[in-house]
C-alpha cells in the first residue's frame, strides 16, 4: 500500500543562487546573505573562499562540484599567484571544462592538468579593454561564472557568445542577481558590456529564496501521495525551475496559492500526460520523467540535449530506469524522449525488485527514492549522492537509509561560514 505524504515548512536556500552570492561577497565583505544550505556544493564553495580570505596556502579541493569548480576558477585567476583546484576523476575530465580552459587561455591565464587537478598560475586578468568569447553550447555555467567575477575591473569587459545557447535561462538568473547587487552592464542578443570599477553596494543584505529544484521533488511526492505545504514561497523567483509550476498546471495537478506566501501541493490522481520542453530547466528532467512514467498516456519531454553533460549521462540512466519500472519510451536523438506511462498498480504487478545505481547522480537518486517511498522494490545502491544538493531528503521522506539527520533550521538565519 502507498504511504500518504506529508510535508510543511520551508526548503533549504537555493544552492545555484547562494554559491552566486558567495562569490560575490568574496568581493564585498559587508554584503550579508541570509540564507541556509547544508548541501556539499555549498559547503565546498564555502570552505573554499574562507581559506581564500585567510590566505591558506593549500589546494582548493571541489569534490565533485562543476558550479564550484567553474565560478572558483575565474575568482582564483582574478588573483596574481599559482592557485592549486582539485576535484574528483568525473569533474576534471569527463565533464565539459574546455570551454573554461579557452576563457582562462584568453585571459593569458596559464593552467596545468595533472591528474585530478588543475594548477592555475595568473598575473592577474590583463589590464586593457578585455573582449572575450565564451562557448555556450553544453552549459551556461561557464558564462556565469565569468561575469560573477567582473567587479572591480579596471577597463571595459564585453563577452560575446555562441548561437546556441543552453540553458540560457540560468545566465539571467545570474544577471537578474548581479543587477541587484549593483552591477550595471549593457546586453543585446549575443554579447554583453560590462563597464570598469563596478563595485557591490556595501552593507546590502540579500535573502536566498528557497531552492525551487528540491521544493519541486517534494511537490512531486505530495502530487503523488499526499500533501506538502510550501512556506516562504518565491512566487517571483530568479530560479527557472520554477517552471514546474506551469507543468504541474498543465497535467492538472492541484496547486493552491495560501496567504503568507505559502503553497499547497495536493495529491492528484486524475492527472494528463505532459508535453514540454526543458531547455531552460533540464535539472527537473529526471524526476519529471518518472512524474510522467506514474501517469498513463504519451508525455513527450523534449530539448534536452544538455543531458549528457550533467553528473551523469542523465538521458541514459533515466531510461535505464525506466525499463527497470517496465515502462515504455522512445527517444528522439538523444534531444527528447516519449514516456507511456502506466498506473502505478499497472507498473507494480509488471516487475520484481531490484537494484539501481544513481551512478552518482543526486537528481537520479531523488527520482529513485520517489519510486522506493511509493513501493515499487527498488533498493538504491548509493542513496548518500543526495549530500550533494538536498542532504535532508531521505530524512524528510523518514525513510531507513537517511544518512543525515533533518534539521529545520529558519532558512533565514544566515550564512556565516565567510565571516
Amino acid at each position: 500500500m502507498k504511504k500518504s505524504f506529508f510535508f510543511e515548512g520551508e526548503i533549504p536556500a537555493s544552492k545555484s543562487l547562494l554559491n552566486r552570492a558567495l562569490i560575490c561577497q568574496s568581493y564585498e565583505p559587508s554584503l550579508k546573505i541570509k540564507g541556509h544550505n547544508t548541501c556539499l556544493d555549498v559547503q565546498k564553495l564555502t570552505l573554499a573562499l574562507k581559506q581564500l580570505k585567510t590566505n591558506q596556502k593549500k589546494a582548493f579541493d571541489c569534490g565533485q562540484a562543476g558550479t564550484t569548480f567553474r565560478f572558483l576558477a575565474l575568482r582564483l585567476s582574478r588573483i596574481k599567484g599559482e592557485h592549486i583546484l582539485t576535484g574528483t576523476h568525473r569533474l576534471i575530465h569527463e565533464r565539459p571544462q574546455k570551454e573554461l580552459l579557452e576563457i582562462l587561455r584568453q585571459l593569458h591565464v596559464h593552467v596545468q592538468v595533472e591528474n585530478c587537478r588543475w594548477i592555475i598560475r595568473s598575473q592577474g586578468w590583463p589590464q586593457d579593454y578585455l573582449k572575450l568569447h565564451v562557448s555556450t553550447q553544453k552549459s551556461s555555467q561557464f558564462l556565469s561564472a565569468l561575469v560573477l567575477n567582473a567587479w572591480e575591473l579596471p577597463t571595459p569587459l564585453e563577452i560575446t557568445w555562441d548561437p546556441l545557447f543552453v540553458s540560457k535561462s540560468y545566465f539571467f538568473m545570474t544577471l537578474k542577481l548581479l543587477k541587484k547587487l549593483g552591477l550595471h552592464f549593457q546586453i543585446k542578443k549575443r554579447s554583453l558590456f560590462i563597464p570598469p570599477h563596478q563595485k557591490i553596494f556595501t552593507h546590502q543584505v540579500y535573502y536566498v529564496e528557497p531552492d525551487m529544484s528540491s521544493l519541486f521533488v517534494i511537490a512531486t511526492f505530495a502530487a503523488l501521495s499526499g500533501k506538502a505545504i510550501f512556506h516562504n514561497f518565491p512566487y517571483k523567483s530568479l530560479q527557472p525551475d520554477k517552471r514546474f509550476l506551469n507543468f504541474f498546471q498543465s497535467m492538472q495537478i492541484k496547486t493552491k496559492r495560501l496567504p503568507a506566501k505559502k503553497l499547497l501541493i495536493s495529491y492528484s490522481p486524475q492527472r494528463e500526460p505532459l508535453e514540454a520542453s526543458l531547455y531552460n530547466s533540464p535539472d527537473l528532467f529526471p524526476v519529471l520523467a518518472f512524474l510522467c512514467a506514474l501517469t498513463p498516456g504519451k508525455s513527450h519531454l523534449k530539448n534536452i540535449p544538455q543531458l549528457v553533460y550533467k553528473e551523469s549521462n542523465r538521458l541514459k540512466k533515466v531510461t535505464e530506469l525506466l525499463s527497470l519500472i517496465k515502462v515504455p519510451y522512445e527517444l528522439e536523438n538523444d534531444s527528447s524522449i516519449r514516456i507511456y506511462g502506466r498506473s502505478f498498480e499497472d507498473i507494480k504487478r509488471r516487475i520484481s525488485p531490484f537494484t539501481f545505481s544513481s551512478d552518482q547522480d543526486h537528481r537520479l537518486a531523488f527520482a529513485a527514492g520517489l519510486l522506493q517511498y511509493l513501493g515499487i522494490p527498488l533498493s538504491l545502491e548509493d542513496p548518500e549522492v543526495v549530500q550533494k544538493s538536498f542532504p535532508e531528503f531521505w530524512n524528510m521522506l523518514s525513510l531507513e537509509f537517511s544518512s543525515k539527520t533533518y534539521n529545520r533550521r529558519n532558512s533565514r538565519e544566515g550564512y556565516g561560514l565567510l565571516s
